[in-house]
């Protein structure tokens, strides 16, 4: 089985790398922010024609492109990120209830990385409890043994917008479930809601959260898809440190 690309961006190069720019690529850098300015504009007008124009599958491609490449990015007011989260939730409620011409890969593909824009909205704010239950409704990515099978079928099914992601994905996924694991070995008891764990409770816990680590690290070796070294390498170190 030939593995999907390896055109990827994201956390997975962590934040200092992500942001660091040669001179010699100031250039391009510029040309990608003029290119994603005109295609933003072209959404905007889209928006405003939608009710009277069939050009849904054009709206929906142009915004799920560039969604791709910024949805894994810290919420900042005023960036690129925020116009096309804005643009998402306008789509939303205008396209409620009425049929879509365009594909339903498309559309699908649309309805996934506007969970993700949540997800990594949640996850960027540390609220990781709650992210985690917006990915897991995702269904994405497995956490446990009896899932992977189903998810890396479900892999090969996805558009190459959300499988470029997937990285970014499963990265701030097993940050979220490394610190829940430090939060509970740094601590005899720990409040959970308004119930205190005890030792047992804390261990069953802790062994729960090294199942869906260990998941995670597997699936990120069997799924179709050429995933960078740098990826790999840290979810194994984060896996050991687990277990």
């Amino acid at each position: 089985m030939e593995a999907k690309g390896e055109d990827w961006r994201g956390c997975a190069r962590g934040p200092a790398e992500a942001e660091t720019l040669d001179d010699d690529n100031a250039e391009e850098k510029i040309c990608c922010h003029l290119i994603a300015a005109v295609v933003t504009l072209t959404i905007a007008f889209g928006l405003r024609q939608t009710c009277t124009q069939k050009n849904h599958q054009k709206v929906l491609s142009l915004l799920v492109m560039l969604l791709s490449q910024v949805v894994h990015h810290p919420p900042k007011p005023g960036s690129l990120r925020s116009r096309l989260q804005e643009y998402s939730e306008v789509l939303s409620e205008r396209y409620s209830g009425q049929p879509l011409s365009c594909s339903m890969e498309t559309h699908s593909t649309f309805l996934v990385l506007r969970d993700l824009l949540n997800f990594f909205d949640l996850y960027h704010l540390k609220d990781y409890q709650h992210a985690l239950e917006v990915i897991q409704k995702c269904r994405l990515i497995p956490f446990s043994p009896e899932e992977i099978k189903a998810r890396v079928e479900n892999f090969r099914r996805l558009g190459d917008e959300i499988c470029r992601v997937i990285p970014d994905i499963l990265i701030a996924t097993m940050n979220i479930l490394y610190s829940q694991y430090n939060s509970l070995k740094g601590s005899d008891s720990r409040l959970t809601g308004n119930k205190i764990l005890d030792d047992s409770a804390k261990d069953k816990q802790i062994s729960f959260l090294r199942t869906k680590s260990h998941t995670i690290t597997s699936f990120a070796g069997t799924v179709p898809y050429r995933m960078p070294g740098d990826t790999l390498t840290r979810l194994v170190q984060m896996d050991i440190l687990m277990n």
